[in-house]
């Protein structure tokens, strides 16, 4: 699985990645996930990632995750990330 990168460049699909900033953003918000809160945003993420079969766009990827969180519940977080990226 390849992300296509906003300028265009593949780049390999990484959960540890996404992991890593869903961590940063909820400690950043003061309402920290645990693992197994991130365990099963992954695991949405993961189901929603394939459906894109070899490749996924930046831009969808993000809204996958946006709303991975908001799915399993987490809006603050997914507020946060959102905004969190426009930066």
């Amino acid at each position: 699985m390849k992300v296509i990168k906003r300028n265009g460049e593949y780049q390999d699909f990484d959960i540890q990645k996404i992991r890593l900033v869903l961590e940063r953003v909820s400690d950043e918000i003061g309402e920290s996930l645990n693992a197994s809160d991130i365990n099963a945003v992954s695991r949405v993420i993961l189901r929603d990632v394939e459906r894109f079969g070899e490749a996924v766009p930046y831009g969808a990827l993000h809204e996958i995750v946006a709303g991975a969180l908001r799915e399993s519940g987490f809006d603050d977080q997914a507020d946060a990330y959102i905004k969190g990226s426009k930066k």
